[in-house]
């Protein structure tokens, strides 16, 4: 057992998350103290499915990546570089909470360790929507690096590329929850 510096720190309220089986709140709270390797450990102790489990962390860690681009994108100063890094920003943050909730819920759903057809055609649609919002987020990237080196600032192809992440975790939301009212 570690022990706990500051209990109040968003690390030890983590920690506690987790061990209480809130698994979301525990990668909420992770994630914004940066903390990789928990985030790690985290999903290899809660989701037992590999493909999901990898596809969550790789999903995670872009998103990551991608903040931490919006930012250096904002210090280079290119026209447009601000409201593009804020536009990245803002569906990275709408991403997130639809990858926390996913983990929580497929760790609830497999903690039970039964298994069935229906099981593993859900677990099997989770983990197609966790690519394809992958794929959007690593398309962002790229455009994004795209973007600083030819130091073009198209906004309008930009925001198109970057809502894709946004309508990719909204489809991964939908498939759980159902329509927006």
């Amino acid at each position: 057992m570690e022990f706990e510096w500051n209990p109040f720190s968003r690390a030890s309220r983590a920690a506690r998350a987790e061990r209480a089986g809130q698994i979301g709140v525990a990668l909420r709270l992770y994630t914004h103290s940066r903390q990789r390797r928990r985030i790690h450990e985290c999903l290899h102790a809660a989701v037992p499915n590999p493909r999901v489990r990898a596809l969550l962390i790789n999903a995670i860690n872009e998103l990551l990546e991608l903040e931490q681009a919006a930012t250096s994108f904002r210090a280079i100063g290119a026209p447009d570089a601000e409201v593009m890094a804020a536009q990245l920003t803002n569906e990275a943050r709408r991403a997130l909470p639809v990858l926390w909730h996913t983990a929580d819920r497929v760790s609830a759903a497999t903690a039970h360790q039964v298994d069935s057809a229906t099981i593993q055609h859900r677990l099997q649609s989770e983990a197609d929507n966790l690519a394809s919002l992958l794929a959007a987020i690593q398309e962002a990237r790229r455009r994004l690096a795209e973007f600083i080196l030819a130091g073009n600032t198209d906004v309008e192809i930009a925001t198109m590329e970057f809502r894709a992440i946004g309508a990719a975790a909204e489809e991964l939301r939908r498939s759980v929850d159902g329509p927006s009212v």
